[in-house]
């Protein structure tokens, strides 16, 4: 088998010839092995005329031959050539491949991208925003309040109250099945005109609660009933709840037992000055994380044209069409947009390869499983009955889960990067601030 590569610019152009030599020994053997298990009407199997096997199984094997050599020669020269490839070598035109005969030469072309070697340095020539949360003394005022309410000890009740906390039974009837699922329910989840339904009831009291008119949200509806959409859809307007235990509300014992709950139990935060030094702290440290996320994201334009990397639309188009399903065609009047977006999400992902690359920046798994301590945070807080370690570990079992973290950890390091060696014009604004922008920002983008 013979190579011959033509490049121009960043496109190569590859023609594979095939010639007899380099499939036909194996085509003998398939013909000589469809002889011997021929189902042929009037010849015992192994007993046809090879003429007729020939003429009734050479194309196939032909065919399934080239399928094995050319493709195994593709995947060997796409291992060689490695991340300087964009993407896979594609066919130049699918419909070669449907006149293959007997034994003849061919020729196979196929179209490779490469991806330019280039070298950027990030210095003062890389101007970029970088906004300075400013801590007042309202968003500690704020976390403080959050934490007294969202983690209020509670105790048991005889009846239910405006602040309970109640554990029912829920029969799921439907069609004559019961399920039965057991749930936490905060009085807060109940529309106000609803809650006189529950308020005053007590243990073992069945409340008939009209699913979709009581709840403030379907979907925590959904998620505390364990059903999909499709079953929710399929329940009946009504169903019944049992209480089963009711908890109340209760003031902290002491301000201590406060202190503890928010710090996890750091006993050195014995004091109110004390909790608003450790809460203005970690309120530091999230800002930290917002303004590096928020220099990243500016840094997406500014980088993609410092680094000026020209990839061909013509094979953009053609790579796009090529990974097209028959029954998914992009119309051509949208293929314009795919193009532009498959080139911009190309470059940057090569660009930040390379500034890792060029930076000794690695990703390394303890960067990943810091990223998915702070995605538990977001999501439960600092304050949880399980075991960090555990949750991380569940976290990053799930392959998407495990993607997120990455590219975190990826963001994280290209902002820590531009903060220590980019040109900084620093903003101070407040939270409030600084929320009004980011939304800006994703409103012009989106219109």
């Amino acid at each position: 088998m013979e190579v011959i590569q033509n490049r121009e610019g960043l496109v190569a152009t590859l023609t594979v010839k095939v010639s007899q030599e380099d499939y036909a020994t194996q085509v003998e053997k398939g013909l000589r092995k469809a002889r011997q298990t021929a189902q042929i009407k009037g010849f015992r199997p192994g007993n046809a005329p090879m003429s007729l096997i020939r003429k009734m199984y050479i194309q196939s094997l032909v065919v399934e031959e080239i399928n094995k050599i050319v493709p195994e020669f593709i995947a060997n020269y796409e291992k060689e050539n490695g991340d300087d490839l964009i993407g896979h070598v594609i066919p130049s035109d699918s419909k070669q491949w449907q006149n293959l005969s007997e034994f003849e030469d061919f020729e196979f072309e196929y179209k490779a991208c490469f991806y330019p070697e280039f070298t950027y340095k990030i210095d003062s020539n890389t101007e970029l925003p970088y906004y300075n949360i400013l801590i007042e003394d309202k968003d500690i005022d704020e976390e403080i309040n959050y934490y007294r309410n969202a983690y209020q000890p509670f105790d048991k009740a005889d009846e239910v109250c405006e602040d309970c906390l109640i554990t029912v039974s829920i029969n799921l009837q439907n069609e004559g099945e019961e399920k039965v699922r057991t749930a936490r329910i905060l009085l807060t989840a109940i529309l106000d005109e609803y809650k006189p339904l529950f308020l005053g009831a007590k243990v073992n009291d069945v409340i008939n609660v009209e699913i979709r008119k009581v709840f403030t949200s379907e979907v925590d509806l959904m998620e505390m009933l364990a059903v999909g959409r499709e079953e929710f859809e399929l329940l009946p307007e009504s169903l019944p709840f049992t209480i089963n235990k009711i908890l109340k509300k209760e003031p902290y014992k002491t301000e201590q037992d406060f202190y503890n709950m928010v710090t996890n139990n750091n006993h050195d935060i014995n004091s109110e000055e004390n909790l608003r030094d450790y809460i203005r702290e970690h309120i530091v440290a999230d800002y930290e994380t917002m303004s590096l996320n928020k220099l990243y994201l500016d840094s997406v334009k500014v980088l993609i044209e410092k680094v000026n990397i020209d990839l061909p639309k013509d094979f953009a188009r053609k790579y796009i069409r090529f990974l097209q399903k028959e029954n998914d065609e992009i119309p051509e009047e949208q293929m314009e947009s795919y193009v532009q977006y498959f080139i911009d999400e190309t470059v940057w992902n090569y660009t930040v390869k390379s500034l890792f690359k060029q930076n000794n920046i690695t990703i390394t798994y303890e960067m990943i499983e810091d990223e998915a301590k702070a995605v538990i945070k977001e999501t439960y807080g600092d304050y949880t009955y399980y075991n960090m370690t555990d949750l991380v570990h569940q976290y990053l079992s799930s392959e998407e889960h495990l993607h997120n973290a990455v590219s975190r950890a990826q963001r994280k390091q290209l902002a820590c990067l531009l903060k220590e060696n980019a040109k900084l014009n620093v903003i101070d604004v407040t939270k409030d601030e600084f929320r009004e922008i980011c939304n800006k920002k994703k409103d012009n983008k989106e219109e």
